[in-house]
């Protein structure tokens, strides 16, 4: 496929799933100026994560970078196994375990984007109700809120699923 193309069409659906967020966000600040957003606090680097410990009262448990709340940990860990596969060898794990791995991250994202719409809409109301002052329900309610995402996800699963390698460069 057209690398380009491919890239330029994800990254506009990508877009799509701010689109309850953000108006979200907007109102939040509207009834609090104040109201600020993080980014996640907790790195995989072990000692990065013993010094965050310390500070952590200054920090909220939730950040607000992601895609999605639950969506998030289930996506990066099937693309990991998708990425493995397709970069395999073996014809069956190229072709056959990759495609069905993308099948399998369409249907988890289905199921996840739920989870993440019924957690935002209990999470926004939450946070109006403390006039957005506690910053890790913000910030779930921002991630959470993302479930639009869902046509972006399905249109990648369903290319990646057509051409495993498209808009990628295959890692030999």
């Amino acid at each position: 496929m057209h690398r380009p193309t491919c890239r330029f069409a994800l990254c506009h659906l990508d877009s799509f799933r701010i689109i309850i967020a953000q108006p979200y966000i907007n109102l939040l600040k509207s009834i609090n100026p104040e109201v600020k957003l993080t980014s996640n606090t907790f790195s995989n680097n072990a000692h990065t994560r013993y010094l965050q410990s310390l500070v952590a009262d200054k920090y909220p448990k939730i950040g607000a970078s992601g895609d999605g709340f639950i969506t998030d940990f289930a996506h990066e860990s099937l693309k990991d196994v998708a990425r493995y596969f397709y970069n395999s060898d073996g014809f069956f794990k190229r072709h056959i375990a990759t495609r069905l791995t993308y099948v399998l991250l369409a249907i988890s994202s289905v199921i996840t984007r739920i989870a993440d719409g019924i957690i935002g809409v209990i999470a926004a109301p939450l946070s109006f109700i403390t006039f957005g002052k506690v910053e890790s329900i913000n910030n779930l309610a921002y991630r959470a809120l993302q479930t639009p995402g869902i046509i972006g996800d399905i249109f990648y699963c369903g290319i990646k699923f057509i051409n495993p390698w498209a808009g990628t460069r295959q890692i030999k």
